[in-house]
């Protein structure tokens, strides 16, 4: 198929791809909820189409080195996204504005950005929420960024938190999440469960101080979809394999008091694992504005 050719639709356009490869009366595995694909395809092929996740599993899990260098540009310019928004910072900025910033910011490093939880305060609890201009920056307030960016395709899905003056309550249970963070990188290894990792994250934060925290899951895959597996979770049952890359996080949201959050992608390897950030898990959150 020429790249000279235009095509109304991608579904004419992977039609025209499927005739090249002769693949008439075969069977075609595929992975995407959409009908409209489904009956084109089988009327315009006379084939069969199988929808089947799990066929494309192991291939989206295991990076190749191209993938890996396009999810850690991905996972920088998000970073650095982060990074310079908050030099722009200053009390009473409302929670639009600071939005408005980071999606320039984005853009301006080369990325698309996606889905922006960028929340002041208690009001973190609420991440999904659109922001708003009476949400503004405030001495001791927690401000959280959970933010998914896409560059040329890839996705990363990255989290932090700062504390503007002092939280010492905030500071104290950072300090137990950043530790688990800390051992998850340390001792995630290749044929674990995503549960294995997920107890032994868990255990380690209730040990080492912060005793009442509670996840349904602490990781996700991550690649050409935002949100893939392997998930880290109690239940996780898929195999982590070398080379695949998890977005681990430890995300604590309380009513009244905020949201505690960190997530960088973890790419896993023989020899060790590799946080794909340039500056992963921060120690240092405390903002003087």
């Amino acid at each position: 198929m020429s790249s000279k050719n235009i095509y109304p639709n991608y579904i004419d356009a992977l039609i025209e791809l499927l005739k090249t490869l002769n693949i008439k009366n075969k069977k075609i595995g595929y992975d995407i909820d959409d009908a409209m694909i489904e009956k084109k395809i089988s009327e315009s092929l006379n084939t069969t189409l199988i929808y089947n996740t799990e066929l494309f599993y192991y291939p989206r899990l295991v990076k190749t080195d191209f993938e890996v260098q396009q999810l850690t540009k991905s996972a920088r310019c998000n970073e650095l996204s982060i990074y310079e928004t908050v030099e722009k910072l200053y009390l009473g900025i409302s929670e639009d504005e600071i939005v408005n910033i980071f999606n320039f910011n984005v853009a301006k490093n080369g990325g698309i950005p996606e889905i922006k939880m960028i929340k002041i305060g208690r009001n973190a609890v609420f991440g999904q929420c659109l922001p708003k201009k009476e949400n503004k920056l405030q001495y001791g307030d927690i401000l959280w960024f959970d933010s998914d960016a896409r560059y040329q395709g890839y996705w990363s899905d990255i989290a932090r938190i700062y504390i503007i003056g002092e939280n010492n309550r905030a500071s104290e249970l950072y300090s137990c999440l950043r530790e688990g963070m800390i051992c998850a990188k340390q001792n995630i290894e290749i044929s674990m469960s995503g549960k294995d990792v997920f107890n032994l994250t868990m255990d380690h934060i209730n040990k080492n101080g912060f005793k009442d925290y509670r996840r349904h899951h602490i990781g996700h895959g991550i690649g050409l979809g935002a949100y893939k597996n392997p998930i880290i979770s109690k239940n996780g049952f898929y195999i982590i394999e070398e080379n695949s890359i998890i977005s681990i996080e430890t995300p604590y949201y309380e009513f009244g008091f905020g949201a505690l959050h960190l997530e960088d992608p973890l790419l896993i390897t023989k020899d060790q694992n590799i946080f794909l950030t340039q500056n992963s898990i921060p120690q240092d959150i405390i903002l003087n504005l």
